[in-house]
């Protein structure tokens, strides 16, 4: 049986001001780091990165961590949402947006029956 993580990956938003990186903000999934990402790099006139970390999940709140799928699957809904508004014709996109609305609706049932 596999071992249960202690750790969960967040995403650190940095810019770089003056020769030094400040992070602007941490996302706990890859589809809100994405969408957060984009807005930085059309609105900065400075150079971005992304920093993936690991944190303990004892430091997150049980809040964070009961909605952290749910959270997921809304934001990669957005997230494909977003880019199929760039590209309308691309299959792959739509077949993963209609993926993502599924298991949204599959993690909102699991929260409501928890």
């Amino acid at each position: 049986m596999p071992r249960e993580r202690v750790t969960v990956d967040t995403w650190e938003i940095q810019s770089c001001y003056e020769g030094k990186w400040d992070c602007e903000c941490t996302e706990l999934n890859r589809y809100a780091m994405k969408t957060n990402m984009r807005a930085y790099r059309e609105n900065y006139d400075r150079p971005v990165r992304v920093v993936k970390k690991r944190v303990r999940k004892d430091t997150l709140s049980e809040h964070e961590l009961t909605h952290m799928p749910l959270n997921e699957a809304k934001d990669a809904v957005e997230w494909y949402t977003t880019l199929l508004r760039d590209k309308p014709e691309s299959k792959t996109l739509k077949r993963r947006l209609e993926h993502w609305k599924s298991l949204l609706e599959v993690r909102k049932a699991r929260l409501a029956a928890a």
